[in-house]
C-alpha cells in the first residue's frame, strides 16, 4: 500500500493513521491527534507539514503528486503554478 507498517514515533505496529505526504504512520496520541481523520480530511506529519513546493510555495504536497511545481516527468502528476 505504500505505507511503512510501524509508528515512526514509537516504533510500534496498531491502528495507525497515514500521512498523505510521505509512507510515513502514526498512532493517534503519537500524532497529537483526538481521533482518526475522515475520508475527506487530510492528515499531514510534523515533516511533511512543512514541504512547500520551491517555486509558489503552495503545500503541504501530497504523496503522490510530484514535487517539483508545473513540471511533468512520466507517469507523474504535476501541480501546476
Amino acid at each position: 500500500d505504500g505505507w511503512e507498517a510501524l509508528c515512526l514515533a514509537c516504533g510500534d505496529g496498531g491502528e495507525l493513521v497515514c500521512c498523505d505526504g510521505c509512507p510515513a504512520v502514526f498512532h493517534l496520541a503519537c500524532a497529537g491527534l483526538e481521533r482518526m481523520p475522515r475520508d475527506d480530511e487530510d492528515f499531514f506529519c510534523n515533516a511533511c507539514q512543512k514541504d512547500r513546493c520551491g517555486s509558489c510555495g503552495e503545500g503541504p504536497l501530497y504523496k503522490a503528486e510530484h514535487i517539483v511545481c508545473g513540471e511533468e516527468k512520466g507517469g507523474l502528476s504535476a501541480r501546476g503554478c
